[in-house]
């Protein structure tokens, strides 16, 4: 492909339909939390699409259709900044955009294409519009335009009715004017009826903290790769077809089989038979809502018992739990931030929820074939299955993150995980245990064993770990840090069976000798403090402050002769 070199920049003048500040949305807090978190990587969030230009269409049209969309778009036209421990959302009323044209020969749309990707590469400021385009002419035709937009002003769904409303600006028709917009997002998210949606959801994510693991990653850390994070995509065509089979025998979505599948691999691999996974929630349900151009979608949680008598089961429980948490994904972020900490400090352990799901396939699903087949036709196509590594970027907070998206006739499965937790071979062996569960799906429930052989994963093993509560944990690294976090060399760590609590597992408890006696709630805070986001170790579930250590301070019985002189859980002030 030619050199691509802009011919020259077109200065486009907008002015908006309103001007005012607010408060930032709970999407755009969200995004801004992730951005925030790894600045390194803001321009992974962005958006990149092109948009064909209609036959007639001249430079000056487009300028004009490109003024229109802007003008009619607050989240176009808004910055941010943070002030008063709070985001604030812009929308300005007036400002110019630079519109960059390309004059090629040759393949225009290959050209737009990558002069969308190197728009979408660079970070937007904080005080820049967060939407930028350039014009592709084949020859002196106006052909593509290349758009890029930053996450916080849309989202997926917000960039589908965005190009929408290009195309129709481009045709010479009126954009409808939308009557809500971020700003009228934010009002509803501060009235008393946006309080009480995020109350009830966050209910929701209550209830699943409760239920799920800490973390699914209880098992010894590899030493990290270079570059720690990696993505494998797999392009699957029987995957495609299977899907769709097992969804309509079921009578579920599509979704709901391939993250089935996924929590049943995830599960496996981890030994763990309750799975929480985080989805994206795309919080349009409410007509009020549903063609805001903005970002809205964010977090949902799904919590899945996969210990199920048949994988058709286990798809059931994913598809009500998936309504469930897409029915409760819209509340206040930094609540939610809160809440998890909440629950982390009553646990005693961080609550990472770091496996993430996020199918973008669009509103049809996958590929919907008028045929069968067959279990034999279906394992012919997954020889046509193709697995290869991609770039990525070498931040996340994720460990484990599946996208789905469609490339027809294909399903592709993109897979990053932290190499710290999972090696190249471990995400080709869950790809193709997800693969084939799913391919066996269409003909069959998976019953008892059948599930386990089917999904063929070796699990991950835990040496010198020791079961607890609803996970492992080290037991010799949790009481290094004991003695770290007391700064006693004395300090011991028990998993004492012997005062086992009401729910009949072993408690971890904390030995000191302390004068004056530390309280439990301090000992427990600076114990959570030291943690740092580590899944390894567990605050104890019971810290005993002693007058003196024992003679042999290894031996549990010793302590329990000493004079105590406070214990507690530390979690009485939560």
């Amino acid at each position: 492909m030619e050199a691509l070199t802009p011919a020259e920049q077109l200065r486009i003048d907008v002015t908006g339909r309103r001007a005012a500040t607010a408060v930032a949305t709970w999407g755009q807090r969200a995004i801004w939390h992730c951005l925030d978190s790894a600045p390194e990587a803001e321009a992974h969030f962005n958006l990149a699409r092109t948009v064909e230009v209609p036959e007639g269409c001249d430079t000056r049209s487009v300028t004009r259709a490109v003024a229109e969309l802007v003008r009619a778009h607050d989240a176009l036209r808004t910055v941010f900044h943070f002030a008063d421990s709070r985001l604030w959302q812009t929308v300005q009323a007036s400002g110019t955009l630079s519109l960059a044209r390309y004059q090629v020969t040759d393949g225009p749309d290959e050209a737009a294409r990558t002069i969308a990707a190197e728009l979408a590469g660079r970070p937007f400021g904080r005080n820049e519009w967060q939407v930028r385009f350039a014009l592709v002419t084949d020859g002196a035709r106006p052909s593509r335009l290349a758009v890029a937009v930053g996450h916080l002003a849309v989202d997926q769904e917000g960039l589908r009715q965005l190009t929408g409303d290009l195309r129709q600006a481009l045709a010479g028709r009126r954009i409808e004017p939308r009557s809500c917009q971020p700003l009228d997002v934010a009002a509803y998210e501060q009235s008393p009826q946006g309080r009480a949606a995020s109350e009830r959801a966050l209910r929701h994510w209550s209830r699943g903290l409760r239920t799920a693991p800490a973390t699914l990653f209880d098992y010894p850390r590899r030493a990290e790769g270079t570059p720690r994070f990696r993505r494998l995509v797999m392009r699957s065509e029987a995957i495609a077809v299977a899907a769709e089979l097992a969804a309509s025998r079921m009578r579920v979505s599509s979704t709901s089989v391939l993250l089935a599948a996924t929590v049943s691999a995830l599960g496996e691999f981890t030994g763990h038979r309750v799975v929480p996974m985080q989805t994206i929630c795309s919080n349009r349900e409410n007509p009020a809502r549903r063609h805001v151009v903005g970002t809205l979608s964010w977090d949902g949680l799904i919590t899945v018992d996969t210990g199920q008598a048949s994988f058709r089961q286990t798809v059931r429980k994913t598809f009500q739990a998936g309504l469930t948490a897409y029915g409760n994904g819209y509340y206040d972020p930094e609540e939610a931030w809160r809440l998890r900490r909440h629950h982390e400090h009553l646990r005693g352990a961080t609550q990472d929820l770091a496996a993430h799901f996020n199918d973008i396939r669009g509103r049809s699903g996958g590929r919907v074939d008028q045929w069968d087949p067959g279990p034999a036709a279906l394992g012919r196509l997954t020889e046509r299955t193709t697995v290869a590594e991609a770039a990525c970027p070498d931040t996340s907070d994720a460990r484990f993150y599946l996208t789905v998206r469609s490339a027809d006739p294909c399903t592709l499965l993109s897979l990053v995980c932290d190499t710290g937790y999972f090696s190249v071979g471990d995400m080709r062996h869950v790809l193709h245990a997800v693969e084939r569960v799913v391919t066996a799906a269409a003909h069959d429930d998976l019953e008892g064993p059948l599930l386990g052989s089917t999904l063929g994963i070796t699990r991950v093993g835990r040496p010198d770990w020791v079961p607890y509560a609803e996970g492992w944990v080290d037991l010799a690294a949790a009481r290094r840090l004991w003695q770290e976090v007391t700064g006693d060399a004395t300090a011991r760590l028990f998993l004492d069976r012997a005062t086992q609590p009401p729910d009949g597992t072993a408690e971890l408890v904390g030995y000191l000798a302390d004068r004056p006696a530390r309280r439990a709630a301090e000992l427990h805070s600076a114990f959570m403090a030291a943690l740092g986001g580590r899944s390894d170790v567990r605050a104890p579930d019971r810290y005993v402050v002693c007058a003196r250590a024992p003679h042999d301070p290894d031996s549990r019985e010793a302590w329990a002769r000493e004079t105590v002189l406070s214990e507690g859980s530390g979690r009485d002030d939560a």
